[in-house]
């Protein structure tokens, strides 16, 4: 799954996540989920702007790992 960045538009991510779909499930198929990816190409972009910096994400370890 592509890394959308701040600037990429939710139509890019779409876009992308369609012709992914394509070469994976063929055009008919990604063309039955079309409403589900955009959707998803939404909620991925809002995520984006939310996203800690990375200094504040935790992470695990052999140290930390019980």
């Amino acid at each position: 799954m592509p890394n959308p960045t701040p600037s990429q538009s939710q139509e890019a991510l779409a876009r992308e996540l369609s012709m992914k779909a394509a070469s994976l499930w063929g055009e008919k198929r990604a063309s039955v989920l079309g409403e589900i990816i955009e959707e998803h190409a939404k909620h991925l972009i809002a995520l984006s702007k939310i996203l800690p910096p990375s200094q504040e994400v935790p992470t695990m370890t052999w140290q930390n790992h019980a």
